[in-house]
């Protein structure tokens, strides 16, 4: 259901984010509800089926989605390595267990909040009010008809409402959120001894005999770099924005679904009055003062003249000016009034939050749609646009057919018209690489191919599509020590500076074990710098000190105070010693309870719904069809 609320929110929703590594999602709103009978199903239950139809759609939905948040660059291989097919069928299940649970309680949607939920949804709405025509227009588009998406809607609605259910808490432990409270505002003050590695560098000067002997033992780290040689062909909306044709009815079509982009909304130009409400002024005294401020008016003064005397405003400077704004900028009282008065009237006293207002509009700009011959070559542009990434896709079939039938590139892109490249040796960071050539997967291929050997096709973001053969490979060489005498010299400094302050770390950390002053340990090495940073959290905002010194000191006791190991963070070298352990005060508690209980009580519904899920898995008796999957 929810496809054809995304395929019409280019400009209307604001598209989720999504953090492809995670992948933790469930697919509450996607489902075909038609399974094929004539195919085995991807997975057999209880009661229910999810066939292959209905996992295709939905895996292809969450791949191009995840694609698009990639900026094309995941393609099908990657999504299967990284178990995209797996999460899919599990979110799947996880979906048909609640519509199962849902029916089995007979839970249903009363007609007037399927119809609330329809016309409230952004999509479905022209100016801000629900749209019969603009509905089934987006249904059509999507291949829908009412009655179905309907039913889909109703079972999201079921779904959600028992999903909200299950991960609301009855009651929250008060032992569990004062624990929690102390824990998460207990804070520590340490003491920090550090050295730089990178401050002794100037102080050691290698002899060639040295370098000599640390190139000899290094001498993997400095290597020529691998050179290639490439042909490469790409296809991408060049090769084929000739042959795109758009009509006249699309661009009608593209027109009317995007009629909010090719409308500038109302605006009103306004003036106020404002008599503020706070802890030192009563609602009385505001309106006396509003009173006073309409006998004015009526007497003949300007508004602005008596906005100046009169307003708590800040605009009272420029006679209650405003300025112009369209709906949606102020809170809702001022903004009926505002909008429904006549350009010079002024208003009768109008209550907000801010206290008591007098409103007058100096001018209206009416709404106004740009006219679609106007707009027309923009829409041309887009349509062609997503026409030539469609065409580019359906186009990578006969390239990769040409590339398996006789792999020779020049040939191929005169038959497809894709660009053709023919390079000079290049490295993986050479600085005369371009375009695609810095593609991480154009680099994998072009330096993981051997000479002579032809690649795959390559997909790559923004609807591109490459081949490449390498000519020619240079394999990395070991270096004289002329050729890297200056990382040379400059790895042998920072090799042995790193050893150096080890060893100082390991003394200190020694010497803070006997129970050394910060004077004393500070005299241990001219490179040594003390700092004893404020009392901080667990999971505070300070920038200072970093997470491996927080984690550690929260890990210390004031029995054991001792860190028994160097840190390094920033490139520096750190002992540790913990100073103090510092509760929380009752001020600070109770100013955190509210927050941490929100906290945990999402914590525990979120482990509410993992258990329920369990549970109905545990008797739903879930089969899945490997077999089916795998040819998916």
């Amino acid at each position: 259901m929810l496809n054809v609320l995304r395929r019409s929110a280019n400009s209307i929703f604001i598209k989720l984010l999504l953090i492809f590594i995670a992948l933790t999602f469930l697919v509450w709103g996607v489902e075909s509800y038609v399974n094929s009978r004539n195919q085995l199903p991807v997975v057999q239950a209880d009661g229910w089926s999810i066939g292959p139809q209905e996992f295709s759609e939905t895996y292809e939905e969450e791949f191009q989605r995840l694609r698009e948040r990639s900026g094309g660059a995941l393609d099908k291989k990657t999504a299967e390595m990284l178990g995209l097919k797996q999460r899919v069928v599990t979110s799947l299940i996880n979906r048909h267990l609640i519509l199962k649970a849902g029916r089995d309680l007979r839970l249903t949607v009363a007609p007037s909040v399927l119809r609330q939920r329809i016309e409230s949804t952004p999509a479905f709405q022209l100016d801000g009010k629900f749209d019969k025509d603009r509905y089934m227009l987006l249904l059509r588009n999507n291949r829908m008809g009412a009655p179905e998406f309907e039913r889909q809607l109703a079972a999201d609605i079921v779904s959600d409402q028992i999903r909200r259910t299950v991960t609301t808490p009855t009651v929250v432990p008060k032992a569990m959120v004062n624990d929690i409270l102390r824990m998460e505002n207990e804070k520590r003050l340490v003491e920090l001894v550090s050295i730089d590695p990178a401050s002794l560098e100037g102080d050691i000067h290698p002899s060639n005999e040295e370098l000599e002997a640390f190139l000899k033992k290094n001498q993997a780290r400095f290597m020529t770099k691998t050179k290639v040689k490439l042909q490469y062909a790409l296809l991408n909306v060049d090769s084929v924005r000739d042959a795109v044709q758009v009509s006249d009815a699309e661009i009608q079509e593209f027109y009317t679904e995007h009629a909010k982009e090719y409308r500038k909304e109302e605006t009103r130009k306004v003036r106020h009055l404002l008599a503020r409400i706070d802890e030192k002024t009563d609602a009385t005294t505001a309106d006396e003062k509003i009173r006073k401020a309409q006998s004015r008016l009526k007497a003949g003064e300007s508004f602005e003249k008596v906005a100046k005397e009169l307003s708590d405003d800040a605009s009272a400077a420029q006679g209650g000016e405003l300025g112009e704004f369209g709906r949606g900028v102020m809170v809702p009282e001022f903004e009926k009034v505002a909008f429904a008065l006549e350009a010079g009237k002024v208003s009768d006293p109008v209550q907000t939050e801010y206290g008591v207002h007098l409103i007058r509009v100096d001018g209206i700009t009416p709404a106004e749609a740009k006219p679609l011959e106007k707009v027309t070559p923009e829409i041309r542009g887009r349509i062609v646009e997503q026409k030539a990434k469609d065409l580019v896709f359906d186009r990578s079939s006969t390239f990769d057919d040409q590339l398996a039938a006789s792999g020779d590139l020049k040939t191929i892109s005169n038959d497809l018209n894709l660009r053709f490249k023919e390079t000079e040796f290049l490295t993986q960071d050479d600085k005369n690489l371009s375009g695609i050539e810095q593609e991480a997967k154009f680099l994998e291929a072009a330096f993981g191919t051997t000479k002579g050997t032809l690649s795959s096709l390559i997909e790559l973001p923004n609807a591109q599509f490459v081949a490449l053969k390498v000519m020619d490979r240079q394999e990395p060489a070991p270096k004289t020590l002329e050729q890297s005498k200056d990382e040379l010299l400059q790895a042998c400094k920072a090799e042995k500076a790193k050893e150096t302050s080890l060893q100082v770390m390991k003394d200190v950390i020694k010497a803070m074990g006997e129970g050394k002053s910060l004077e004393a340990l500070q005299s241990m090495h001219a490179k040594l710098q003390i700092s004893t940073p404020p009392a901080f959290l667990r999971e505070g905002q300070e920038k200072e000190p970093g997470p491996r010194i927080r984690d550690t000191a929260f890990k210390l006791h004031p029995t054991k105070p001792n860190h028994p190991e160097i840190l390094e963070e920033d490139g520096r070298l750190i002992a540790l010693r913990l100073n103090k352990i510092q509760d929380a005060t009752p001020e600070e508690l109770a100013k955190a309870e509210k927050e941490s209980l929100l906290k945990i009580e999402q914590m525990l519904g979120q482990e509410q719904l993992i258990a329920y899920l369990n549970s109905l898995w545990t008797h739903a008796n879930i089969k899945i069809n490997q077999e089916v999957l795998d040819r998916l």
